[in-house]
C-alpha cells in the first residue's frame, strides 16, 4: 500500500488540468509557508500545477502530526525511487484509474484486508505473488 500511496502523491503533483494561474500573493499565509520552497518558480507553473500544490498544502494543513510524519516519510520514499520505478508506478496508477469504479473499490478493499494481515503473512503472500509473476513472464517468453 505504501507504493500506492506514494504513487498517488506523485500523480497528484503531475496530473494535467485547465485551472487558471493563481497569483502567489493570493495564497494564505499558511499556504505560503508550506510552499515557500517553490515561491521562485510559482509564476512558471501552469494553473493546474499551482492548484495541485495548493490542494496539497491545504491537505497538509488539515493533517494531524502523525499524518504529517507518515506523509513526509512516504514522500521521501517516493523521492528516493529510481526514475524508471516512478514511471512504472505512474503507468500502473493510470491503468488503475481506467478501471470501473467498482473494480477500484474492490482493489482498495482487498488492499485494506491485506494490510490488516500479520507482517509474516504479508511477506509470504508477496513472495507467492512474485513467483507467480515470474512464472507468467517465463511462460510468455517461452511460449
Amino acid at each position: 500500500m505504501k507504493i500506492i500511496v506514494i504513487l498517488l502523491v506523485a500523480l497528484f503533483f503531475t496530473s494535467k488540468s485547465l485551472w487558471a494561474n493563481q497569483a502567489w500573493d493570493n495564497l494564505t499565509v499558511e499556504q505560503k509557508q508550506i510552499l515557500a520552497n517553490v515561491k521562485n518558480q510559482w509564476s512558471q507553473f501552469d494553473g493546474n500545477k499551482q492548484q495541485q500544490l495548493i490542494k496539497g498544502a491545504d491537505r497538509w494543513l488539515n493533517m494531524n502530526e502523525q499524518q504529517r510524519v507518515n506523509t513526509a516519510n512516504k514522500f521521501e520514499q517516493w523521492q528516493s525511487l529510481p526514475k524508471e520505478q516512478k514511471q512504472k508506478l505512474r503507468e500502473q496508477y493510470s491503468q488503475f484509474k481506467k478501471l470501473p469504479k467498482s473494480q477500484q473499490q474492490k482493489l482498495r478493499s482487498t488492499h485494506r484486508q491485506f494490510k490488516q494481515l500479520p507482517k509474516a503473512k504479508q511477506r509470504a503472500l508477496r513472495s507467492k505473488f512474485q513467483k507467480v509473476q515470474q512464472n507468467r513472464k517465463r511462460g510468455k517468453r517461452g511460449g
